[in-house]
């Protein structure tokens, strides 16, 4: 890769960090560029990161949602790292915003690469946890969706082709299809399976997912 991903950690477990460097010294597409113990004080640091590793429990006792709010809201990408896959949680801080949920314990090297290259490229991994909490639950029928993947949606249901999609975000058509993909398979994670493009126009309209600043009119072209 061209582009060198730019990560940043933010755990209590020196340990951990410790480990952590030494798994991303050779890997040449990702930089460790700052760690920190707490959300406030990685804020505080001068580098800025693409992509956050967050624990989910910090010994400052903040809210995991609310952490993961805070980092989005600077622009950061979230991939929540935690010990624990606990139902409740996983719901929470996907609804502030992280694009993956990820397991310290069971989880390779490789796995985690993967997950985060892919969140760089604009994706939202469905680890197995993330797709088992979404499953569980029953709190409504509407799927989760991080805030790109609404954008995409908002846009392909409304009219936009692939490629306008696309072009609208600043992503490549791979990517916007990647978004269409896990949105296709969250819906069909809470029982609403997505079958043909106009499922994708009739969600849209039943959760009422939108984007105000979207004020381009829909596409004459056929739909692709």
């Amino acid at each position: 890769m061209d582009t060198v991903i730019r990560l940043g950690i933010i755990d209590d477990e020196e340990l951990l960090l410790d480990a952590m460097r030494i798994t991303l010294a050779p890997i040449a597409d990702m930089r460790l560029v700052a760690t920190a113990s707490t959300v406030r004080d990685y804020l505080d640091k001068a580098d800025a990161a693409d992509i956050v590793l967050l624990d989910l429990n910090l010994r400052d006792y903040s809210k995991p949602a609310a952490n993961v709010a805070a980092l989005v809201a600077t622009g950061i990408k979230v991939v929540v790292f935690s010990v624990h896959a606990d139902h409740e949680h996983v719901l929470a801080t996907t609804e502030a915003g992280a694009c993956a949920y990820v397991l310290k314990s069971g989880t390779n090297t490789s796995e985690l690469m993967g997950v985060i290259r892919e969140v760089a490229a604009g994706g939202s991994p469905m680890t197995v946890e993330h797709a088992f909490s979404l499953s569980r639950d029953t709190r409504s029928k509407r799927p989760h969706l991080s805030p790109r993947e609404r954008e995409v949606l908002h846009m392909y249901a409304t009219g936009r082709t692939l490629h306008t999609t696309a072009r609208r975000l600043d992503i490549s058509e791979s990517t916007a299809r990647t978004h269409l993909q896990r949105i296709k398979e969250k819906y069909q994670a809470v029982g609403r399976p997505i079958n043909h493009r106009t499922d994708y126009t009739l969600r849209h309209q039943e959760d009422n997912f939108g984007r105000e600043t979207l004020d381009d009119p829909p596409d004459d072209q056929a739909h692709r």
